[in-house]
This record gives C-alpha cells, structure tokens and sequence, in this order.
C-alpha cells in the first residue's frame, strides 16, 4: 500500500516495572474471537476479523499477568466490546458520533449495566449485560458498584467529547487531564484489576488519598501513553480530535507532532511521582492493596507492549515508526507537581 502520510516516529516509553505476560494469552484470544461472533456487536466479518486480529486476549495477557483464567475471559470479552463499540460510534465508525445517536445508545447500555436481569435486545447492550452478569458470579457487590460508575462516567465522558467534536473544540489541558483520570477507559479497566485478580482492598485504604492519587496518576499515564503511540492513526481524524498532542498543539500554537518531547516529559513526571508514591505506600497497607499497586504497574506496562505491536495502532497505512526499545531512564525526573491544577495534589500527598 503505497503510504499517503508522512511517516512518525513513536518514541521509547520509560515504564520500569518489569513486562509479564500470563501463558493463557493464545486461549483468550480464541475464545474471545467465538464470543465477538456469537455477540453480534461486530456484524461485518471484515470488520470483525480485523478486530479479532487486535489480540484482546494478549492485551489481557499483558495487563493482567497475575489474572485468574475465567475471569480474564470475560475481561478480555469486555475490552472486545469496548472496541467494537468505538469502531461502530467513535470518529471514525460507521454510525458516526452524533451526539444524540451516542445518548439513545447509551441510555440503553445503562439500563442492561443497572438491570441485567432484563433483556436488552440491542447487541452491544445484551452483549455489556452478559458480561455484567458473568461478573456476578465472582465479583463483590462493592466491586461491581466500582466497575458500574467507572463505565458510567466513561459514557458521560464520551458524550462530552462528542459535543466537542460537534462545536469543532478541544478541552484545555487541565480540562483534558480530568477527562483522562476519569472518564476514558483507563478508569473502568483499574477497578477490574481486584477483580480478575481474586482480592479485595479494604475500604479505607481504598479511599485513601495515596491509592486514590496512585489509580488517577496510573489512569492518566496510560491514556497520554495511548495519545502519544495511537497518534499517527489518529491524527487522521483530525485536529479536533481529543488526544494530548492536539491539545498541547492548540495551547502552544504549534503542529502536534512537535508536541511530542514535552507530552512524554510530563508523562514521565508523573511516572516518577507515581513510583515515589507506590515505594512510600507498599510498606503501610494490607497485602491486597499491595498487590494492587503492583498491579497498576503490570497494566501501565502491558498496555504500552500491546499497543506497540497492535495493528489498531501500528498499520502499515498509519505510518507508524514504533520503538524497538524501552527507554532507560525518564527524560523528566522533576519532584515538583507539573503545571496542571487538578492534579496538583497527587504531589502533596502522604504514604
């Protein structure tokens, strides 16, 4: 295919908790090819095969490396779900993103998310209700109340970003930032990390202001993560749309791809904060909530592995130069907060 955009260069990422993959990698993506057909979410084998050659189960593998077996196939089910759903309504899907369109859709997904007991008859509702009913079956009611809110906000998130779309505007950065701690899939995806892993935290540690900072800083690193290596796909939808390099392009007055050095500067200062934070926590908190910072760590890293070598991001036609290595060392390593006021605090908290 002869390349109709100039080729970028992704560059090395610094993440130093070590890659892990779970040995069930291959299982989990043939199972979750079998229920994306019986789903009905991805009618187009075209699209459907495409889809099913993203690897899901891998994704799972990568992120989850410590996963119990059933419990990353319906995990790996999920995040399927999360992108058909963004291949059929996204920027780029067939039905568009109108933002009336999204909310009938949404509404309908909220309703299989709060009932499940009820048939939901749309594919991508019954399919979000088989996978919510499967997660009662091992989930806590706590856990799925966590799990619920994350994709709630998610969806309410997406509904703002589609009205952004719709005014041809971006969010400041400070605006944007928020929507990465909260409402983009990063989110609902850190609440099933107890889940899929077979532990519970307590609830005061839960809601401490340390594993609090320490989930929104993990949400937010994976998503400017996700904006600087699906960028050369993504920069064929435009300047309008919501990733970091845009919006660090319109505040600075300069092309996106010149944004690049300081989104994985500020990115590694929160990485460095992150891990300052986990190494002054880890010694005060139950084994549970240790491991789920570990955890945090494994799906920081595993999310950059996946998206490297996936073809959703690394097509030949996107022209994608992805780094063959992991960088050494942080190309920021500054103690102070950067200039962001909503996430400020994350700098001042106590183990």
């Amino acid at each position: 295919m002869t390349l109709s955009v100039t080729p970028l260069r992704v560059p090395e990422f610094y993440c130093p908790d070590p890659p892990q993959v779970h040995p069930a990698a291959a299982e989990l993506d043939r199972l979750g090819t079998r229920w994306l057909e019986r789903s009905g979410i991805c009618p187009d084998p075209v699209r459907r095969e495409r889809l099913a050659r993203h690897r899901m189960g891998r994704f799972v593998a990568l992120t989850a490396p410590r996963g119990l077996d059933e419990r990353m196939q319906v995990v790996t089910d999920l995040n399927l779900w999360y992108h058909a759903l963004d291949d059929t309504y996204g920027d780029a899907g067939p039905a568009g993103r109108h933002l009336g369109d999204l909310a009938a859709v949404f509404a309908g997904l909220l309703r299989a998310l709060g009932t499940p007991e009820s048939p939901a008859g749309e594919p991508f509702a019954e399919a979000l209700r088989d996978i919510r009913l499967r997660l009662g079956r091992f989930a806590t009611p706590h856990q799925l109340t966590e799990w619920t809110r994350g994709l709630q906000n998610y969806f309410l998130y997406e509904l703002w970003e589609s009205a952004n779309r719709e005014r041809r505007s971006l969010p400041d950065l400070d605006a944007y930032t928020v929507f990465c701690a909260d409402g983009r899939a990063a989110n609902p995806s850190m609440t099933m990390l107890p889940i899929v892993g077979g532990y519970e935290l307590p609830g005061d540690e839960q809601q401490s202001q340390a594993v609090r900072a320490l989930t929104e800083m993990s949400c937010v690193i994976a998503c400017w993560d996700n904006d600087v290596y699906s960028y050369p796909k993504e920069r064929l939808q435009g300047p309008h749309h919501a990733n970091l390099l845009n919006v660090l392009a319109r505040e600075r007055g300069c092309d996106p791809a010149d944004t690049v050095a300081e989104a994985v500067a500020m990115r590694d200062r929160v990485m460095c904060a992150f891990l300052r934070l986990r190494r002054r926590t880890v010694p005060h908190v139950s084994a549970p909530t240790a491991r789920y910072l570990a955890d945090l760590g494994s799906w920081m890293r595993g999310q950059v592995e996946w998206g490297l070598s996936s073809i959703r991001f690394a097509a030949p036609e996107y022209a994608a130069v992805m780094p063959e290595h992991w960088a050494d060392c942080p190309s920021d390593d500054s103690p102070g907060p950067l200039d962001i006021p909503s996430v400020a605090w994350w700098w001042s908290v106590d183990a």
